[in-house]
């Protein structure tokens, strides 16, 4: 909430806490794929905390320009993308979604990979 009278501020599905590092966690349960607006919505939220990096999921995949924005974005702030499909299957082989996580947050560090 934001002061008296602004009403819900911002909206943040989640947040977890993997090797000691706050990921701010946003979901969308789209028909189409996730666009810009909605990543740079996220990467908005995560500029406004110091050290928070972001997991964006999305239960029907990334337009290209979305993905361009998030890889644009981390020499800012560190974005991983995940399609919800991928955390399912994980899930139910009942592997450790942390280290997913992990692995996923490593590419796209290392090498700018998104998907």
């Amino acid at each position: 909430m934001g002061l008296e009278g602004e009403g819900i501020v911002e909206q943040i599905d989640g947040v977890i806490e993997i090797r000691g590092a706050l990921y701010f966690v946003e979901v969308k349960w789209y028909r189409d794929p996730v666009g810009k607006p909605e990543v740079s919505e996220h990467l908005v939220r995560l500029m406004g905390r110091a050290e928070g990096r972001g997991i964006f999921i999305s239960a029907s995949d990334f337009t290209a320009p979305a993905v361009t924005v998030a890889r644009e974005f981390l020499q800012h702030k560190l974005i991983a993308l995940s399609d919800l499909q991928e955390i399912v299957q994980l899930l139910d082989r009942q592997e450790d979604l942390a280290e997913f996580i992990w692995e996923k947050v490593q590419a796209a560090q290392i090498h700018k990979n998104l998907l």
